[in-house]
């Protein structure tokens, strides 16, 4: 269709809203018997979800994956074309789980895309690009789980799916991104050099195959700019970070802010420019970081798994103008993101190491805030009484969060911080859904019987020993 094919060349938003219009217009005449009707059924679903992807509109996510699915429902699995909508399907629900954290969602898009590769012979066309789908989903599976095999598995189908791809082919720089991708993510995991340079190499491929008026361009760009941040942070050279820094402006200012992933590329693009302030002093540069994760934060629904992390770097970056200037304020709110974002983060994380160093972050500005006399004193004249205070919270409470295999607790009394939120545990026992709210208390929570290992916390950092479990 001419106006799809305008938005993918153009990224005219427009058009595609055309598309839209002329799509379901097409379904509405078609009756449901006919054979055509799920076809035009799944290329409006798919339609819908460009169109959420560009004015990040979550009513019409929801039904585009109506659609979608209602389009698998009628195929017959023995059609040519069953795979094809298998794979919209999938990717709807991918998008859904990316914007609702709705863990069944990204559990059925892998179940759905693996039918879809199983079920397509490998010499046809669209196997490497179903193969980049499956991988795709998968990434997001282990940005979920930590399960490191899934990743590996998602870096092989991407491997596969761009040595199928010829180079003039439209699909090839989308392929070696998402690989690029994939790759970062490995290195992350395994602090392998060799993997983030091949990352680096593939990622800048993808860029220069891509015409800049490409709606795909932006998301490339910023993709870029995380890998060299990273390569900065592995070698030190500033040229890589000004390079990093440079892209990630360039893919916040082409993209347009009611995209879904717009908030994602703020924060990409002020962690670079913390790096930055790190590496060079200047408090500029540390303001527009912290200037660009407020927008973040603002841009992104409160359910969406990105919103912890967001307000979590918000609060370190406050932590720091604290740091630079003595800001009282800026601490004040920096221990409020934190105390909202920082646990919810780190208990997401499985890299148990860097949910370490996010928990020894909120640990240190808890105890910085809870320095402040002012918020002291305000602390002990809200208790009803001196016995009432040493039976409820005293000094020597532990406030303790369970995180994944790990018990992290916070040796130091929070109760000088009022409007401390309860922390969620969860059982860190593979497939159990046990779930309960904890407070500042001494706690025995009803742990499954495994061994596990403490870290505790405290202002000189993080101590791991043996627990009694």
């Amino acid at each position: 269709m001419e106006q799809l094919r305008i938005y993918e060349q153009k990224g005219d938003a427009r058009a595609l809203g055309k598309a839209v219009e002329i799509l379901r217009e097409a379904v509405e005449r078609t009756p449901e018997e006919s054979p055509h009707y799920p076809a035009r059924l799944s290329s409006l679903g798919a339609a819908l979800a460009r169109l959420h992807e560009a004015t990040g509109d979550l009513d019409t996510l929801k039904e585009a994956a109506e659609h979608l699915r209602e389009a698998v429902e009628l195929t017959p699995e023995e059609s040519p074309d069953y795979p094809a909508m298998l794979s919209n399907l999938s990717n709807a629900l991918r998008a859904l789980y990316e914007v609702t954290g709705d863990s069944n969602a990204l559990d059925e898009a892998v179940k759905i895309l693996r039918k879809a590769v199983a079920r397509t012979p490998e010499e046809s066309p669209d196997y490497p690009r179903y193969l980049s789908n499956l991988s795709n989903a998968l990434r997001a599976f282990y940005q979920a789980t930590g399960d490191l095999d899934t990743l590996k598995e998602a870096v092989e189908h991407l491997r596969e799916a761009v040595e199928l791809t010829p180079e003039e082919s439209p699909d090839y720089p989308a392929m070696l991104s998402s690989l690029g991708t994939a790759l970062r993510a490995l290195y992350e995991a395994t602090g392998d050099p060799k993997v983030l340079k091949e990352a680096v190499r593939h990622l800048r491929k993808a860029v220069e195959r891509t015409p800049e008026e490409s709606p795909d361009y932006p998301a490339m760009l910023s993709s870029l700019g995380t890998a060299l941040r990273a390569l900065y942070e592995a070698t030190g050279d500033p040229k890589v970070l000004k390079e990093a820094v440079r892209h990630l402006r360039k893919a916040v200012e082409r993209t347009p802010e009611e995209r879904p992933y717009y908030p994602a590329m703020l924060s990409n693009l002020s962690n670079a420019l913390r790096a930055l302030y790190e590496a060079t002093g200047d408090p500029k540069v540390l303001k527009e970081a912290v200037r660009h994760l407020r927008k973040a934060v603002e841009r992104t629904p409160e359910e969406s798994p990105d919103y912890p992390r967001y307000l979590s770097n918000l609060g370190i970056a406050l932590r720091t103008i604290y740091e630079t200037t003595g800001d009282e304020e800026a601490l004040g709110e920096a221990a409020e993101q934190l105390l909202e974002g920082g646990a919810d983060y780190a208990a997401a994380l499985e890299n148990s190491d860097k949910a370490l160093r996010i928990l020894n972050e909120t640990a240190k500005i808890l105890n910085e805030a809870a320095k402040d006399s002012d918020k002291l004193g305000e602390a002990a004249a809200e208790q009803p009484s001196e016995g009432a205070e040493e039976a409820a919270i005293p000094d020597l409470k532990m406030w303790t969060l369970v995180l994944g295999w790990q018990k992290a607790s916070f040796p130091f009394p929070l109760h000088s911080i009022s409007g401390i939120p309860p922390l969620l545990y969860i059982c860190p026992c593979k497939g159990c859904t046990h779930k309960k709210y904890i407070f500042q208390a001494p706690i025995s929570p009803p742990l499954c019987p495994e061994h596990r290992v403490e870290l505790v916390l405290n202002e000189e950092g993080a101590q791991k020993r043996d627990c009694d479990a």
